[in-house]
């Protein structure tokens, strides 16, 4: 039987991941991160790199990421050991509710600057939303971000995902 497996080609390096999960972890100022970083970033968002996205959604939601796992999550998502990192990180989080909500607030400080270009001011929106829905508990800004970035492009499917989650009640076990 034969498995394939994804690579996606991204510029974000081994350092940038390193800031980013610094920054998240709050060992860096989000501010201090490179313009070149955060442009990468952009850039991969606005080309509809969802796995850059989820692995920066995941490192804000789960302490034990490092650096490495965050660039592996997003360049080689769909290996065995890291669909199930990322499957474990969201589901312990939504069934125990252990997000850290410093940690979200941090993730969302780095996203706002990412959002900051113009090309990835919808898909960062929408991360923003998801991580003030599911670690912060906060459905109504949450909803009033999704609903931006879907007025931004309406094929935003991960702010369909927390605006219909939110008008409807559900959220992690902490929220």
């Amino acid at each position: 039987m034969t498995t394939l497996t994804a690579t996606r080609t991204t510029t974000i390096d081994d350092t940038a991941w390193d800031d980013i999960t610094r920054a998240i972890n709050g060992d860096l100022n989000p501010d201090d991160i490179d313009e070149t970083i955060l442009l990468a970033i952009a850039q991969d968002l606005a080309a509809g790199g969802k796995h850059v996205r989820d692995a920066i959604l995941v490192t804000a939601i789960d302490p034990d990421i490092n650096a490495q796992e965050a660039a592996d999550m997003a360049r080689h998502p769909h290996t065995p050991g890291n669909a199930r990192l990322t499957k474990d990180a969201i589901i312990g989080a939504w069934r125990h509710g252990t997000a850290d909500t410093d940690r979200a607030r941090r993730a969302i400080r780095l996203i706002s600057r990412i959002g900051r270009r113009a090309n990835a001011k919808a898909p960062a929106l929408a991360m923003r939303a998801c991580l003030e829905w599911f670690a912060l508990g906060d459905p109504s800004t949450a909803a009033s971000d999704a609903l931006v970035a879907l007025a931004i492009d309406p094929d935003i499917r991960l702010a369909v995902l927390v605006l219909a989650a939110a008008e409807h009640g559900i959220g992690p076990q902490a929220a």
